[in-house]
């Protein structure tokens, strides 16, 4: 039901298992994050945790904190089927066909900082578009090694994010990294061969991307 009721499209649809989750000392709002950024994509920490408990079922455990652990269960397969959906975001934002296209995806780890891809979005994102038909690059500051072990085999793997854009139809940031929110509009048109550019993170003002000329999609909002 938490699932189905927080399905929109056009929505931050993190924001609203984020106040599910506010209610709980357990899994309270300060391991979510109330930023800017849409937990749609989100990995990690936390997401491990909560299948830790799901899979044990501790129901004792978040009662005593006056959290059920179908709460848990539900976020769980709420987060699973977010990651899952950001593949067909990319696609409908490249006209609904990608096949043939070529499609840079900047940052691979499940945050920034860290070489660590377990429970990482790219995981389920990458797959779903070269099984699409996209030819893939990818780039990551820390976590190139790990990927490669991780994705498909299709995958062209850059040493930068230059490289990784360049000639590119269509863009997407899946991690935050510094370096990624440094990227002017300039940096992605003058790179690349299209000008979608999809911001899984919402790590950039929209306002900024369409005036300069980018096809510019977030995360819940216009």
């Amino acid at each position: 039901e938490v699932a189905e009721h927080q399905h929109d499209a056009r929505c931050a649809e993190g924001t609203a298992i984020q106040r599910v989750l506010g209610v709980a000392p357990l899994l309270g709002a300060h391991h979510v994050g109330h930023d800017d950024r849409d937990d749609d994509a989100h990995g990690g920490d936390d997401q491990r945790k909560y299948r830790r408990l799901h899979a044990a079922g501790q129901r004792d455990r978040t009662e005593d904190h006056g959290t059920d652990v179908g709460i848990v269960s539900e976020v769980v397969r709420y987060n699973d089927s977010r990651k899952q959906s950001m593949a067909d975001r990319i696609i409908a934002a490249a006209g609904g066909d990608i096949a043939g296209k070529t499609v840079a995806v900047l940052g691979l780890s499940f945050k920034p900082e860290t070489d660590d891809m377990r429970d990482s979005p790219s995981l389920d994102i990458l797959p779903a578009l070269v099984e699409a038909g996209a030819m893939v690059r990818a780039y990551d500051p820390k976590a190139m090694e790990e990927a490669r072990t991780m994705l498909p085999g299709a995958t062209i793997f850059t040493d930068s994010a230059a490289a990784c854009l360049e000639g590119a139809d269509v863009a997407v940031v899946v991690t935050e990294w510094n370096e990624f929110r440094a990227l002017t509009p300039a940096h992605y048109l003058d790179a690349m061969r299209g000008n979608v550019l999809v911001d899984l993170r919402n790590i950039y003002r929209p306002e900024d991307m369409r005036e300069a000329g980018l096809s510019y999609h977030s995360i819940g909002r216009e």
